[in-house]
C-alpha cells in the first residue's frame, strides 16, 4: 500500500511539473502573440507617420518654394482623423519654418534644429543615411514628449545634381503609443519596451518596469526603418506559479494518469508517423522542383535546399547542412571564381550580395563562371526567413542578345540602305528642278525663237507655253513625291541612328527666339495661304540645345500644326520652369481622338493609316522627335481634345553657366 502511495504521489508530482512546464509555454506563446500584436499596432501607427512624412517630402521636392498656406492644406489633409500626430513640421536648412496645426505647435516656428545636440544628430542622421529614421522619446519644444519620424528632403537639380532642402518632422504622441502598450498587456501580464532611437537590446527603457528584462520575458522584436525595439512580456506572478484549481485537479486524475499515458503515448507514435511522412513529402516536393531552392532562417542560415541548389553551385555535402550561413556559401563560391562580376572586388561584391539577399527587393540576374545566367528571387517571410529560388535563364538571355544582335544589323542595314537611295534620289530631284523650269533651258529658247520667227507664230508659242506648262506640273508632282520620299528617307535613317545610339547632340547656348524667328519665315508662304493667324509669345531665353536637332523638333511640330489646322491660329511661347524651358507650338485644329494620343510617338504611327488620308506624312516625325528631345536632357507631351485643339510641350534645359562651371 506505501508503495503505491509513493508511486501515486510520484506520478502527481510528475504531472504537476509537466502541467506547470505546459502552462508556462502555453503562457509564453500567449505572451509571444501580444508581443506580436502589440509590435504590429505600433509598427502600423509608425508606418502610417512614415507615409505621411514620406508624403510630405515629396511634396517638397516638387515644389520646393511652396507657401504656409499651400504647406497647412497638405498638412491638414494627411492628419485628418490621426489625432495622435501632433504635428507634421518642415525645416528648411534644419529651422523649422512650416507646422501643422499651428496653434498647439506655435513655439516650433523658427526652432533651429542645428541648436540642440539631440535634434541636429537625428537630423543629421537621416540626412547622412538618405531615408527615414525614427528617435525617442524626446521632450517637444512645445511641451509633452513624442516620437520624432524624421525624412530628409533632396531637390533634384538637374543633370544630375542634387541638393539638401531640410527635414520633414511628424510627431507621434509619446502617450498614444504607450496607451497602446497599456491596453496590450494582459490582467496577469506586464509588458516593457526599450530601445530608444532605434538601438533595440542596447537602448534605454522606453516603457514598464526595467527590471522586467531580467526576468526571463517573452521577447518580441519590432524592426524599425532605420533601428530597432524590443518588447519584453512577463507573469505579474512569474513562472512556474500553476492556478491553485488545476493544481487540485491534477491530484484529483493522479488515478487516471496511468491509462491516460497509454492514450497518449499511442497517440504520440502516431503523430510522429504522420509528422515523419509529412517531412518526407515536404522534402520529395522540394526536391521535385526544377529550379534552385534554398529557405534560410532569421539568422541567415540554411534551413532546407534541393539538389538543383547545390548542383548549380557545385556545392559540396558539407555546405548544404542543416545551419550553415549563406556567408559561407558565397566565399566558397567566390574562392572557385563562381562569381566574375566579383573579379578584383570581392569584398565589396560580398557586402553588396549580403545586403541585397538580407533586403530582399525583387529579382535580378546573376551571372556565372561557365556561362551560365541564374534569375534569383528572394523575398522575406513575416518572421524573418528568407526563401530562395534560383532559374537559369541562359537560353533566354542567349536569344535576347541575339535579338540584340539582329536588330544591330537591321539598324546598319538601314543605315546603309537609305545612303544608297538618298544619293540617286538627291539626283533625281535636282534634274526635276531644271524640268520644272524649262524656259530656263538653252534648247527651249532656241526652239522658242524658231517658232516665234516660223509660221503662225502666235499659234506656236502659245502650243509651247501649253507644253511648257505641262511639263512643269508633271515635274512639280514628281519633285513633290521625290521629296516626299526623301522625308521618308531621311527620317528613317534618323530613326537607325538613335536605335543603334549613333545619334549624338551637340549641346551648346542657343538663343531660342532666333530659331523661331527662322522658322516663321521659312513657313510663312504656307501660313499665308491657309489663311492661319500665327502668334509668338515670349521666346526670347537661352536654352542649352543642339542648334540643327532642336530645329528639327520644332519644324515637325510646326508642320503638324499647319497640316491639321484649317481655321484659326497656331502660337509659340515658351516658360521656364524648374531649370528647364517649357516651349510650347498649340493649334486650333482638328485635335487628336484621346483613342491615338497615348501612340502618336510611336514609330509609324498615324491617327489615319488609310490610303485615302487627307494628311500624308510618314509617321516618324513625333517618334523622332521624342527622341531627339530626350538626348538633349528633356522631354516631349501632347495635350489635345477633339476639334479644340493640340498643344505640344518640348522640355529642353535652361543654360546655366553656373552649373557648367561646376
Amino acid at each position: 500500500m506505501t508503495a503505491i502511495v509513493v508511486l501515486l504521489i510520484a506520478s502527481g508530482a510528475v504531472v504537476q511539473g509537466i502541467a506547470t512546464k505546459n502552462y508556462n509555454k502555453d503562457l509564453r506563446n500567449e505572451l509571444y502573440e501580444d508581443a506580436a500584436s502589440l509590435g504590429a499596432s505600433i509598427k502600423r501607427q509608425l508606418v502610417e507617420a512614415i507615409e505621411i512624412s514620406n508624403a510630405v517630402s515629396t511634396f517638397i521636392a516638387l515644389k520646393p518654394d511652396i507657401d504656409a498656406a499651400e504647406y497647412s492644406i497638405l498638412a491638414k489633409g494627411l492628419r485628418r482623423d490621426r489625432p495622435y500626430l501632433l504635428n507634421i513640421a518642415a525645416a528648411p536648412d534644419l529651422v523649422a519654418r512650416f507646422v501643422y496645426p499651428v496653434e498647439p505647435n506655435r513655439s516650433v516656428i523658427g526652432f533651429d534644429l542645428k541648436a540642440s545636440k539631440s535634434q541636429r544628430d537625428a537630423a543629421e542622421l537621416a540626412r547622412r543615411v538618405g531615408r527615414t529614421v525614427i528617435a525617442g522619446p524626446v521632450e517637444l519644444v512645445q511641451g509633452g514628449s513624442g516620437f520624432i519620424v524624421r525624412t530628409p528632403v533632396t531637390i533634384d537639380q538637374g543633370e544630375g545634381q542634387t541638393r539638401f532642402w531640410g527635414i520633414v518632422s511628424v510627431v507621434i504622441s509619446t502617450a498614444h503609443l504607450f496607451d497602446l502598450a497599456e491596453r496590450a498587456a494582459l490582467p496577469n501580464a506586464q509588458v516593457a519596451i526599450r530601445g530608444r532611437n532605434g538601438l533595440g537590446p542596447s537602448g534605454d527603457v522606453l516603457y514598464g518596469p526595467p527590471g522586467i528584462f531580467d526576468k526571463d520575458p517573452v521577447l518580441f522584436d519590432l524592426e524599425l526603418p532605420y533601428g530597432q525595439w524590443q518588447i519584453a512580456f512577463t507573469p505579474v506572478n512569474g513562472w512556474n506559479h500553476l492556478p491553485l484549481e488545476e493544481v487540485a485537479g491534477i491530484w484529483a486524475y493522479t488515478l487516471l494518469i496511468a491509462v491516460v499515458a497509454i492514450v497518449l503515448v499511442l497517440i504520440a507514435l502516431r503523430y510522429k508517423s504522420h509528422r515523419d511522412r509529412a517531412e518526407r513529402d515536404l522534402s520529395a516536393a522540394i526536391e521535385s522542383i526544377e529550379d534552385g531552392f534554398a529557405m534560410f532562417d532569421a539568422e541567415d542560415r540554411l534551413m532546407l535546399s534541393n539538389s538543383r541548389y547545390q548542383s548549380i553551385y557545385d556545392l559540396p555535402d558539407e555546405l548544404i547542412m542543416r545551419g550553415t550561413p549563406f556567408e559561407d556559401i558565397l566565399k566558397y563560391g567566390l574562392s572557385r571564381g563562381h562569381y566574375p562580376e566579383a573579379r578584383g572586388r570581392e569584398e565589396d561584391w560580398l557586402r553588396e550580395r549580403l545586403e541585397l539577399h538580407r533586403n530582399p527587393n525583387g529579382s535580378f540576374h546573376q551571372l556565372l563562371n561557365d556561362g551560365r545566367w541564374m534569375k534569383i528571387a528572394e523575398s522575406k517571410t513575416a518572421n524573418g526567413m528568407i526563401v530562395g529560388f534560383r532559374v537559369d535563364i541562359t537560353d533566354l538571355k542567349n536569344a535576347q542578345e541575339a535579338a540584340e544582335r539582329a536588330n544591330e544589323i537591321k539598324s546598319k542595314f538601314l543605315n546603309n540602305i537609305n545612303h544608297e537611295l538618298r544619293t540617286p534620289l538627291t539626283v533625281i530631284l535636282g534634274y526635276v528642278t531644271m524640268l520644272r523650269d524649262i524656259r530656263s533651258m538653252p534648247r527651249y529658247r532656241e526652239l522658242a525663237e524658231i517658232q516665234t520667227n516660223g509660221e503662225d507664230a502666235d499659234a506656236s508659242k502659245n502650243a509651247l507655253e501649253s507644253l511648257s506648262a505641262d511639263i512643269a506640273n508633271i515635274a512639280e508632282r514628281m519633285q513633290g513625291a521625290g521629296r516626299h520620299l526623301l522625308d521618308l528617307i531621311n527620317a528613317s535613317l534618323d530613326l537607325a541612328r538613335i536605335e543603334s545610339g549613333q545619334m549624338h547632340v551637340d549641346l551648346k547656348p542657343v538663343r531660342l527666339a532666333e530659331i523661331v524667328r527662322d522658322l516663321v519665315k521659312e513657313f510663312s508662304q504656307r501660313i499665308e495661304q491657309k489663311q492661319i493667324e500665327f502668334s509668338i509669345g515670349t521666346v526670347d531665353f537661352q536654352i542649352l540645345a543642339d542648334n540643327m536637332r532642336l530645329r528639327q523638333i520644332l519644324i515637325n511640330l510646326i508642320d503638324n500644326a499647319i497640316k491639321f489646322t484649317d481655321s484659326g491660329k497656331i502660337e509659340i511661347s515658351a516658360n521656364p520652369r524648374n531649370g528647364k524651358l517649357e516651349i510650347e507650338v498649340s493649334d486650333t485644329g482638328c485635335g487628336i481622338p484621346p483613342a491615338h494620343l497615348d501612340h502618336i510617338f510611336s514609330d509609324f504611327y498615324q491617327g489615319d493609316s488609310s490610303t485615302t488620308r487627307k494628311h500624308g506624312g510618314t509617321g516618324l516625325g513625333l517618334a523622332i522627335s521624342r527622341n531627339l528631345a530626350r538626348l538633349q536632357g528633356g522631354s516631349i507631351h501632347a495635350e489635345s481634345r477633339v476639334d479644340s485643339g493640340t498643344r505640344f510641350v518640348v522640355t529642353i534645359p535652361l543654360y546655366q553657366p553656373q552649373l557648367l562651371a561646376s
